[in-house]
């Protein structure tokens, strides 16, 4: 069973959201009653499957459905720029606190303190890791030009 995750969403200004099949007397089967609930929490989730409410982007971003709002017709544009910067950015430890949050999500607090604390016992040693180490004693701010 694929588990079928978003870590950010992006939507542009006009996109528009909502549990429309309730209008039809059709139930969610797609998994939208687990999702959403674990997404917004269960009073905003319920809120919107129970009603068949339609929410704009603005009421989206508010409430954590998505991530950011961009101008319409921009949103694949912002989407990829998003991806440019995190895959610039040095991943071991992007990769192990990603596994960190996802599996830890929805678990007592003790077990994703221990989940990150394993995360991280098996990044501290990398090679990556003692270089950023080394660069921030040093203060060598990876935004910074070197200085010449």
């Amino acid at each position: 069973m694929s588990d079928r995750r978003t870590d950010l969403a992006i939507a542009d200004e006009h996109a528009t959201f909502g549990v429309t099949c309730r209008r039809w007397n059709i139930g969610l089967a797609d998994g939208g009653t687990q999702r959403l609930t674990r997404i917004l929490g269960y009073r905003r989730a319920i809120d919107l499957i129970i009603t068949g409410r339609v929410v704009d982007a603005i009421e989206a971003e508010r409430i954590g459905l998505v991530n950011r709002v961009v101008p319409s017709g921009t949103c694949v544009q912002h989407a990829l720029e998003l991806a440019d910067t995190i895959a610039a950015l040095p991943q071991p430890a992007l990769r192990t606190d990603l596994e960190a949050a996802r599996t830890g999500q929805g678990r007592p607090l003790d077990d994703g303190l221990r989940i990150e604390a394993e995360c991280f016992g098996r990044s501290i040693y990398a090679a990556e890791t003692l270089e950023g180490l080394r660069r921030f004693n040093e203060r060598d701010h990876p935004d910074l030009a070197p200085s010449r």
